[in-house]
């Protein structure tokens, strides 16, 4: 996440993770061809792809496989051999930004100015905060990264603190708020998508949103402010249903949905997963010749719905509907479709190395890829008609 709260790109992971202060032999002989290619595939929409890894491992790297937008952490030492100013040069001239942890930079680099500083790991806001003020003291004018934040209260810090960079797993802060429920504005939203989802008849879908008034206002104002109605005024219910057909309208509802999370940077951040990993999950869906590609974006949703709402899981499936397989998943990781959990994690944790396999199964890593960018382009619309 950047300052303003927004998905600036993906941090990528090797298999193993290499020691802070040393690089293992076995993140040193780990190949990283993969990981590069999946790095370079993410920063074609704009985005960052930054990943921690050994000196050594980078400077062995083909420079072509490097590109603009490249966020390498450096641990350990550079090889014996190497021309520290020379390889410096060459990453630059790719593009490539360097940078190393605060506490540890490389002994072949130190003394030269990194492109930006990793914060030493810390386990809570306040080490964290920390740890931010004293390099923000030492290096004032280098860009500060914080990376495995360990939850939503943490991020927030971080970035109310104006860190560059902040990365870590927003979807696992599952937590409920204390005697924590659906907040009340989004019954009305799932009681609709559930009409949706079962193909209720126009006159019901219709009906479902008009006995809802502040539903209907908040509806027909996204809708006017979307692209799709820029030429024409809707001035109904009934006139947006027939003009958007029921998968816009799905798309929609879900936007709005997303939007009821509490106002806050971390929580547009989060707003942005979930619209992202849903529509990633029904393009995937599509391609993949799913009968119900619907029911993928659901599911995608509804995964994501009890973080971003602070709400038990067990009232988001009560207020929504689920395809079968999809209620499987969510309760107890069972049935064909838990894969779509697995790698909706795995590409959150950017450890794609390792679930090479499972990523396979869906396509290949550059169908993984285009789909992941499709479905952040559906989130960033999505929000921009807030």
């Amino acid at each position: 996440m950047s300052a303003n709260g927004r998905i600036a790109g993906f941090e990528f992971r090797l298999p193993t993770r290499p020691a802070r202060t040393q690089a293992s032999a076995r993140a040193r002989l780990a190949p990283i061809s993969g990981l590069l290619a999946a790095m370079r595939l993410s920063t074609q929409d704009g985005r960052v792809a930054l990943c921690e890894l050994p000196a050594a491992r980078l400077a062995t790297a083909p420079l072509d496989a490097l590109a603009p937008r490249m966020l390498f952490a450096l641990v350990g030492d550079l090889p014996a051999d190497a021309d520290p100013a020379a390889l410096r040069a060459a990453w630059k001239a790719r593009g490539v930004a360097i940078g190393w942890r605060d506490d540890s930079p490389p002994p072949a680099l130190a003394g030269t100015r990194p492109d930006f500083l990793v914060l030493p790991e810390a386990h809570d806001p306040v080490e964290l905060l920390k740890a931010l003020r004293l390099a923000r003291t030492r290096h004032p004018k280098v860009p500060l990264v914080a990376l495995d934040v360990p939850d939503l209260g943490a991020m927030e810090a971080v970035l109310a603190a104006g860190i560059a960079y902040a990365a870590g797993r927003l979807e696992g802060d599952r937590t409920p708020q204390p005697g924590g429920a659906l907040p009340p504005q989004a019954r009305p939203l799932l009681q609709l998508l559930a009409r949706l989802a079962a193909d209720a008849d126009t006159a019901e879908v219709v009906a479902t949103v008009k006995s809802d008034v502040a539903l209907s206002t908040r509806l027909l104002a996204r809708i006017n402010a979307a692209a799709m109605a820029s030429t024409q005024t809707l001035g109904s219910i009934e006139q947006a249903v027939a003009l958007l057909g029921r998968n816009a309208l799905y798309g929609s509802v879900s936007q709005l949905l997303v939007l009821t999370a509490p106002p806050s940077l971390a929580m547009q951040a989060l707003q942005s997963m979930t619209l992202a990993r849903a529509r990633l999950f029904e393009r995937l869906a599509q391609q993949r010749g799913e009968p119900v590609p619907g029911a993928l974006f659901t599911l995608g949703l509804a995964s994501m719905l009890p973080a971003l709402l602070r709400a038990p899981m067990a009232d988001v499936l009560t207020a929504m509907p689920l395809h079968p397989q999809a209620r499987l998943a969510l309760e107890s990781r069972g049935g064909p479709w838990a894969d779509w959990l697995s790698l909706a994690e795995h590409l959150d944790t950017g450890d794609l190395a390792s679930a090479a396999d499972l990523v396979e199964r869906f396509g290949g890593m550059a169908v993984v890829a285009a789909a992941m960018a499709e479905g952040w382009l559906f989130a960033v619309q999505g929000q921009s008609t807030h």
